[in-house]
């Protein structure tokens, strides 16, 4: 996958959140844990970076985002994750005190619950199994800044359905908590933007491809600039 500069870009980047970051800026070199499904972990893009690939370049271009990607798992690409194939949120969930004391991130991007939808009819109950998992991450980790991405869409239509119930309660739990308020929880929609469903960009009819990351880079990219605590755009 090419990585894309802010000039091929064309940096529509920083239209999409207050330009008035709420949090301090962080210093020294922030730690970022990405975390969640196969899509996290890659599958679907031709270096197997997924978003982080567009995303890591984005940042380097910024110039004023210094990082280091951690996490169990490592792409061929270098950036450590913790993306798992076929994961649920209660899956992520029980690993959280594990994985927040051994890598201790400054700043945690989460995109989990497709999988969900693909096993279980009831987005309710999913979506209180995501409220579960907050609460743990703020056991685990009360000061980290936590980036919470929709899912993608899905070319099975059911799975699909379910997905939009669920991201659409989604945005009601986030902003439902204190976090949100005090600006360390932040919602992205990078994978909401990639409906509705084509195979221009959800190449295998599940993850994204190429240019499905790069979308969602794009989208990630000004949520996480503002959880560094620096304005959207640059």
């Amino acid at each position: 996958m090419a990585r894309p500069t802010k000039t091929s870009l064309g940096l529509k980047l920083g239209t999409f959140l207050p330009s008035t970051p709420i949090l301090p800026a962080l210093t020294g070199t922030p730690k970022i844990w990405a975390a969640g499904d196969s899509t996290t972990a890659g599958t679907g893009s031709t270096d197997a970076g997924a978003y982080r690939t567009p995303l890591d370049a984005m940042m380097a271009a910024a110039g004023d985002m210094p990082r280091q990607w951690v996490g169990t798992n490592q792409s061929p690409t270098g950036f450590f994750h913790y993306g798992n194939s076929s994961w649920t949120i209660a899956l992520l969930t029980a690993q959280i005190a594990t994985q927040m004391s051994t890598h201790t991130p400054d700043i945690g991007l989460v995109q989990i619950g497709r999988n969900d939808m693909t096993t279980d009819p009831d987005a309710a109950a999913a979506l209180g199994l995501y409220a579960t998992m907050l609460a743990q991450f703020w056991t685990s980790r009360p000061t980290m800044r936590l980036i919470c991405c929709h899912p993608t869409p899905d070319e099975d239509a059911t799975i699909y359905a379910r997905t939009v119930t669920f991201r659409a309660g989604l945005t009601a739990v986030l902003q439902a908590s204190s976090h949100y308020a005090a600006g360390l929880l932040l919602e992205c929609r990078g994978g909401k933007s990639l409906s509705p469903f084509t195979r221009a960009h959800i190449g295998d009819g599940v993850h994204p491809n190429d240019q499905g990351y790069v979308m969602e880079a794009a989208d990630i990219f000004p949520v996480m600039r503002n959880a560094y605590g620096l304005p959207a755009s640059f």
